[in-house]
């Protein structure tokens, strides 16, 4: 249940996030590569103003738009199509923030509908409440396994220690802050659903929230058989909670509810490419499979995880050593860094272009919240530690967010580079 204090505090933190968001943007102008709506982003952003403003016809966009914007995505004259690579689910998501924005945008803004001032600063709203509504939903998770105030630091620390803040108020046109909300939702739904009890009617929003992790991000499959095991009890714990999803009558309403979920995403393959399944992105793919790229994944100064987040690996290896308690949650924890490593590394890109710190983890801070939850609960002489490395964790990574508001030009391990932003100025 919410308490008022929760709501207060959630409003408070929400309403600080669109400042720190229009702060940061305000300082740089649009159609660059700061811009909330620039290559990437502006190929998750244009299903919005396709859908709303233009009918999917390319030619009734403004003229040159996708090259303004990056070449996120691709106006098709000839057949008047509107060609992106990025999937639909966190413009899914932004719907209703649009529609606010396409009341109060100015219709005189010369850049067009859906690409005017007020658009670009929605995207920042929009970032900003899912990350806030996330960041809600996983302590009220927390709460129910320890104190309010662990519950509380765990998931400041997550936001802070991380690269999450940077993608909710720095970079928030990408979709990771939205998978991360996604996948504190699942875990919160989930949890509901053991506590209180299954029915097809759960299933089946489980089932819509299972869809929307899909085609917001397609990697964040592997996100989800470990959701269900991350606040298990014990190794019984989980076998428990597969088989009763595995029974027919839950497992068929969540299955058909995550398929109507994807409909949208294969409708627009169909507009696009002529099929409802396609691999849209080109000839980009996983080319280090075999040999993936883990050491600068983990540790190169360009977007290095452990470089920019090392709470992670203070999560990651203190629990190896901590708490018995911490068995399933550490192993849930470490299946994931596995996964997503691998995965990331593999491909043909492994620094994901301008980005914080091995982008493709902020939104696995919902699995590592448990971990660290337990490993702040932990005896009080102990605690006093933990915490303070914890602090010194959060306020390394703040002073990075706040430093790193370019990309990336150097090479890959070009540490004097790095150090100008550890040591150097706020940007």
């Amino acid at each position: 249940m919410i308490k008022r204090s929760h709501a207060i505090g959630a409003t408070l933190l929400f309403g600080l996030c669109i400042f720190l968001s229009l702060n940061w943007h305000s300082h740089f102008a649009k159609f660059n590569y700061h811009s909330e709506i620039w290559a990437d982003r502006a190929g998750y952003h244009v299903y919005l103003p396709a859908a709303f403003d233009y009918h999917f016809d390319a030619k009734a966009f403004p003229i040159g738009i996708d090259e303004r914007t990056g070449n996120g995505f691709h106006l098709d004259s000839i057949p008047g199509k509107v060609i992106t690579k990025y999937p639909c689910g966190v413009a899914i998501l932004r719907v209703p923030f649009y529609l606010i924005g396409k009341l109060i945008r100015s219709e005189e803004d010369p850049n067009g509908p859906g690409f005017t001032l007020v658009d670009h600063a929605m995207v920042g709203v929009a970032a900003s409440f899912y990350g806030v509504l996330g960041l809600l939903l996983l302590f009220l998770v927390l709460k129910e396994r320890t104190t309010n105030n662990i519950a509380l630091a765990s998931v400041l620390a997550i936001l802070t220690g991380t690269n999450l803040l940077f993608y909710l108020i720095g970079n928030p046109g990408m979709s990771h802050v939205y998978s991360f909300f996604l996948f504190a939702a699942f875990i919160f739904a989930y949890e509901r659903l053991v506590r209180i009890g299954w029915s097809i009617r759960r299933s089946l929003i489980l089932g819509v929230l299972a869809g929307l992790i899909v085609v917001t991000r397609p990697t964040n499959i592997l996100f989800l058989p470990i959701a269900f095991a991350v606040s298990a009890s014990s190794s019984a714990d989980v076998l428990a909670r597969y088989k009763k999803l595995f029974e027919a009558r839950f497992l068929i309403p969540f299955l058909v509810a995550a398929f109507i979920m994807c409909v949208p995403q294969m409708a627009y393959w169909q507009y696009a490419f002529g099929t409802p399944l396609k691999w849209s992105y080109g000839q980009e793919g996983f080319d280090h499979f075999l040999a993936p790229r883990l050491i600068p994944f983990w540790f190169a100064p360009e977007n290095g995880l452990f470089l920019y987040s090392p709470l992670v690996l203070v999560i990651l290896v203190m629990g190896l050593f901590y708490r018995k308690s911490m068995r399933v949650s550490n192993a849930a924890s470490w299946l994931a860094f596995i996964l997503v490593s691998y995965l990331s590394a593999s491909w043909f890109t492994w620094a994901f272009g301008c980005g914080f710190g091995s982008r493709n983890f902020a939104e696995y801070g919902a699995l590592f919240a448990f971990p660290l939850a337990s490993l702040l609960n932990a005896s009080m002489k102990s605690r006093k530690v933990i915490a303070a490395v914890v602090l010194i964790c959060c306020i390394y990574t703040l002073k990075l967010t706040f430093s790193c508001a370019v990309c990336w030009f150097g090479s890959e391990w070009d540490w004097e580079m790095f150090l100008r932003f550890v040591y150097g100025p706020f940007t």
